[in-house]
């Protein structure tokens, strides 16, 4: 018999699939055949698992055949008004596309405690962010990858989540809290249901599950405590201009589309972050101490390079320094103007030092393998001064 699952992950994590597969299977005796009733996949073994709709449903259906003495039921559907029903008190005036046996489906939304329809799930195309990202008296925040927020002043504000086709999501009932104007303007981008809520949205939202947080403020957490702890170490901050770089610190958002015009700004600041502030005076002065060649018209990279290499070997701070030098050509590759053979020639080399397939393009890819990169070196550099200290 195939078992009900009132959470949208196994026990060990993994994300499941809503399908509507046909489905043979046996309940207190009555074998049923389902079509185009949803069941809960494990994609790992295909193994399916009723949800609260389903079961619901079959155990109804299954006491109704007992009492009729049937051995077997056949064809068994979602009912055309369940599959159709509209939670009219919501959005009232502007009709958007969502689907009931989603909501009623996917465990944690609908539940026999909550039919009102607050929590169904509407999908809109990527694209629905663009006005909110163009225009200064709108602000988004990106709380992780896929999951953000997006206000107008204190006038109103809305959560929003994006799946793995990277459509964005919302709920009905905080939609309904918009102008309807803006209801307008998000119908213009509805589409169908993709039965696929999974993000960091539904996780914080719906299971209490809050992400370990986006690598972006891991690396800006690790930075903060590295020029902290070379502050407390020889009595002044890796880093400078620390007033000037919390204001572009503030401002950073990792970027929600990946055309060159919307990376260029992100990359543009992240070089300030991590390159351009570095304390130049300050490396130069712990080479002198140490007695260490200093190469002349040495910059800042170069320069904690040789500081990372007197702490560990040549070999090693190659390696940590690799994303820096990365982070520094990515900025040119995207913010000046190169020709197309130059720019693809550099994309491949940050390709290769990023140990991403050498033909790729996507700017996702890069900015996404660039900072785990950044993380791990930053962990290694606190490591070293760490070590260093006694």
């Amino acid at each position: 018999m195939i078992e009900r699952i009132d959470s949208y992950k196994t026990d060990d994590g993994q994300k499941l699939e809503l399908t509507f597969d046909e489905v043979e299977d046996n309940l207190n005796g009555v074998v049923v055949k389902t079509k185009g009733m949803p069941f809960l996949r494990d994609n790992r073994n295909n193994k399916l698992y009723r949800t609260p709709f389903t079961d619901v449903a079959l155990q109804k259906l299954v006491e109704i055949a007992k009492k009729k003495r049937l051995s077997s039921i056949e064809g068994v559907t979602p009912p055309s008004h369940i599959q159709k029903a509209r939670f009219d008190s919501l959005c009232p005036s502007v009709q958007f596309e969502y689907s009931n046996i989603e909501y009623l489906s996917i465990p944690g939304l609908g539940s026999e405690f909550s039919h009102d329809g607050f929590l169904a799930p509407v999908y809109f195309n990527n694209e629905v962010l663009n006005k909110y990202t163009q225009n200064p008296k709108y602000t988004i925040d990106i709380f992780s990858g896929t999951y953000g927020s997006i206000s107008q002043g204190d006038e109103w504000q809305i959560s929003f989540g994006v799946n793995a086709k990277k459509q964005v999501i919302m709920w009905l009932g905080d939609i309904d809290k918009l102008p309807v104007k803006e209801q307008q303007y998000l119908l213009s981008e509805n589409i169908t249901s993709a039965f696929d809520i999974h993000s960091d949205f539904f996780d914080a939202q719906i299971e209490n599950q809050w992400s370990e947080g986006a690598i972006e403020n891991k690396c800006l957490n690790l930075r903060g405590e590295i020029s902290d702890k070379v502050k407390d170490l020889y009595g002044v901050s890796l880093y400078k201009l620390p007033n000037e770089i919390g204001l572009t610190i503030a401002g950073l958002q990792k970027p929600i589309f990946w055309e060159d015009r919307h990376v260029a700004p992100v990359v543009e600041s992240l070089n300030r972050i991590f390159i351009e502030s570095l304390n130049e005076n300050f490396l130069k002065d712990f080479l002198i101490s140490r007695e260490i060649n200093i190469i002349q018209n040495a910059r800042g990279l170069k320069l904690l390079e040789k500081v990372i290499e007197n702490l560990s070997d040549t070999s090693a701070a190659r390696t940590i320094m690799s994303p820096f030098f990365v982070l520094y050509d990515y900025r040119i590759n995207v913010c000046h103007l190169q020709s197309q053979e130059t720019v693809m020639t550099k994309t491949k080399s940050i390709n290769e030092r990023l140990s991403v397939d050498v033909s790729n393009t996507s700017h996702e890819v890069i900015y996404d393998s660039l900072f785990e990169k950044i993380y791990d070196s930053l962990r290694t550099i606190n490591t070293l001064f760490e070590m260093d200290s006694k």
